[in-house]
C-alpha cells in the first residue's frame, strides 16, 4: 500500500471540499481504490455519473458515490437495485466521501440487503493499521488474482455471525440481571413502604401519648378525683444521647447551639452545602406575623413537617437540612435572624440530653422549689436559742407548730403573727409590684411576670 497516497487521502480538508458527487468520486473514491492497486482492473464509469463498476477476474465491485455529507441510508435501495442487476457482484460499496459502507450483496444468511453490511467506517479511520489490514484482504489486488478475497469475505461473514451471537448472549445475561435487580428493587420498595407505615404509626402513638387529652387513664383520674387540668404537664420521652454519637456527612467546623426565648433550644452544624439542625432541637411555638408575610415558603415547610411528623410538639424528631445558617436560625426562632450572630459554639462538646434537662418550664420550677426548700430548711434548722441545726424529726415538729410562715411573694421566713405587717411594709416583692422601690415600669412588669409564673407553678405543684 502506498503510504504517501494514504496520507494525502486522509489529510483532505473536507470543510472546504467541493461536495458534489463528481468531485467526491474523482478526488476521494478513485484514489481510495487505487490504494489497493485496483487501477490494474478495468474501471467502468461515466465521467459525470455517480456509479463505478470495477471488473475483476471472477466478478465485479459496484461503487455508488454520493455528495459529501449526503445521508447514505436513503440510498441503500438504489445500491441494492444495482447489485441485483449485477449477479456477479462480489462487493457493493456506498460512500459520500466521508463515510464508507461495504456490503456483501449475495450473503445468503442475511435476508435483507441492509443486514449484509460487513464494514462501516469513516475516512479518518484509515489511520488504524488493523482496519487497513482487514480492508486489504477483501479489496487488495493480489487477493483477487488468486481468488483469496472470497475466503476473506466468508471469514468476515463468519466473524460477524459469531460476534452477533456473543453480543446476544451478553444482552440476554444483562436482561436477566436487570430483571433480577428490578425484582429486588421492587421488594425493597415494598419493605420501605411497610417501614414508613410503621414509622407513621409510631409517630402517631408518640403524639397521642404526649397529648394527655388522648390518654384515657389520665382523663379518668382527672375526672374521678375532680383534679384541675395541668396545662404545663407533658409526658417526655426517655432521655437518649442523640447528639453525642451523631455523624453528619460533609459537616464543617464545630457544632453550634442556639438558645433563645419561648422554649427555643437547638443544636446544629455547618455543612459544605447548607446547615443541619439536629433531632431533639426545639423551635418557637409560633412564627411572627411579619415573618409569615415575608417568608411564606418557610411557613409552608413548617406546616409540611408538622403534618409529616418531622416536628412534634415544637421538637424536631429527625435532623433536617436548611440552605443556609441564617435560614436555620430564622426557622428555629420564628423571626428574621442572622445565623452567624445567633448560633454560638457549644462548649459542652457532647450533646447528651441525659446530662441536661431541656424542659425550660421544669428548670424554672426546680429552681424555685430548691430556693424555697433551702430557705425553709435554713429557717427551721435555726429556731430561737438553738446552737446546732435540728434533726429531721425536730424540723417536722416545728413545721407542724406553724410558728413561722414563708412569704409566698418573696420567700422570706416570717412569724405567723407578723405576716400582715411584713406584706404591708417590708416585703420587697410587693414593693416591686407596687413600684414603691422606684424601679422602671419595665422592671415592674418583669417582676409581675416572674411572680405570676412562680405562683402558677406553686398551684400546679401543691
Amino acid at each position: 500500500m502506498n503510504a504517501d497516497k494514504l496520507r494525502k487521502l486522509i489529510q483532505i480538508d473536507l470543510t472546504t471540499f467541493d461536495s458534489n458527487e463528481n468531485n467526491v468520486k474523482h478526488q476521494i473514491v478513485i484514489p481510495f481504490m487505487d490504494l489497493f492497486e485496483m487501477g490494474n482492473h478495468k474501471f467502468e464509469h461515466v465521467p459525470q455519473g455517480s456509479r463505478i463498476r470495477i471488473d475483476i477476474k471472477s466478478g465485479r465491485i459496484i461503487i455508488e458515490t454520493k455528495a459529501l455529507n449526503e445521508n447514505l441510508d436513503i440510498h441503500i435501495p438504489q445500491l441494492k437495485n444495482y447489485s441485483d442487476k449485477e449477479e456477479s457482484a462480489v462487493l457493493s460499496l456506498l460512500t459520500n466521501g466521508r463515510q464508507w459502507r461495504i456490503y456483501s450483496p449475495h450473503w445468503i444468511r442475511k435476508s435483507t440487503f441492509k443486514d449484509r453490511l460487513i464494514y462501516k467506517f469513516e475516512i479518518t479511520d484509515l489511520k488504524d493499521d488493523e482496519l487497513l489490514k482487514r480492508l486489504e484482504k477483501i479489496l487488495g489486488y493480489s487477493n483477487y488474482r488468486s481468488d483469496e478475497y472470497i475466503e476473506h469475505i466468508e471469514q468476515r461473514q463468519t466473524e460477524i455471525i459469531k460476534a452477533e451471537r456473543e453480543i446476544e448472549e451478553i444482552r440476554k445475561e444483562k436482561n436477566e440481571q436487570l430483571l433480577k435487580l428490578e425484582t429486588e428493587k421492587n421488594e425493597l420498595e415494598e419493605q420501605v413502604k411497610l417501614i414508613n407505615k410503621q414509622i407513621e404509626g409510631k409517630r402517631q402513638e408518640i403524639f397521642d401519648i404526649r397529648n394527655e387529652d388522648n390518654i384515657q387513664e389520665i382523663q379518668e383520674k382527672i375526672k374521678g378525683y375532680y383534679l384541675p387540668v395541668n396545662k404545663l404537664a407533658q409526658i417526655v420521652l426517655p432521655a437518649q444521647p442523640i447528639y453525642s454519637e451523631m455523624k453528619v456527612p460533609n459537616a464543617m467546623g464545630k457544632r453550634l447551639v442556639l438558645n433563645g426565648t419561648d422554649g427555643v433550644l437547638a443544636y446544629g452544624q455547618q455543612l459544605s452545602d447548607g446547615f443541619v439542625v439536629f433531632e431533639g432541637s426545639t423551635i418557637r411555638k409560633e412564627m411572627t406575623d411579619k415573618l409569615k408575610a415575608s417568608r411564606p415558603k418557610l411557613v409552608a415547610r413548617r406546616k409540611q413537617w408538622e403534618e409529616k411528623g418531622t416536628i412534634v410538639n415544637y421538637t424536631f424528631t429527625e435532623q433536617v437540612v436548611f440552605n443556609s445558617i441564617s435560614e436555620a436560625a430564622t426557622f428555629v426562632l420564628g423571626i428574621s435572624a442572622n445565623g452567624n450572630v445567633n448560633w454560638k459554639n457549644d462548649n459542652s462538646h457532647k450533646y447528651d440530653i441525659t446530662q441536661k434537662n431541656y424542659n425550660r418550664t421544669d428548670n424554672v420550677e426546680t429552681k424555685i422549689q430548691e430556693k424555697r426548700m433551702n430557705a425553709e430548711e435554713a429557717h427551721f434548722s435555726k429556731i430561737e436559742g438553738a446552737k446546732e441545726p435540728l434533726l429531721q424529726n425536730d424540723l417536722e415538729k416545728n413545721r407542724s407548730n406553724q410558728k413561722y410562715i414563708i412569704c409566698e411573694d418573696c420567700g422570706a421566713n416570717v412569724k405567723v403573727e407578723n405576716i400582715e405587717k411584713h406584706k404591708d411594709s417590708k416585703c420587697p416583692a410587693i414593693k416591686k409590684l407596687t413600684g414603691r422601690d422606684k424601679k422602671s415600669k419595665k422592671q415592674v412588669a418583669n417582676n409581675y411576670h416572674k411572680l405570676d409564673k412562680e405562683k402558677e407553678l406553686d398551684n400546679l405543684r401543691y
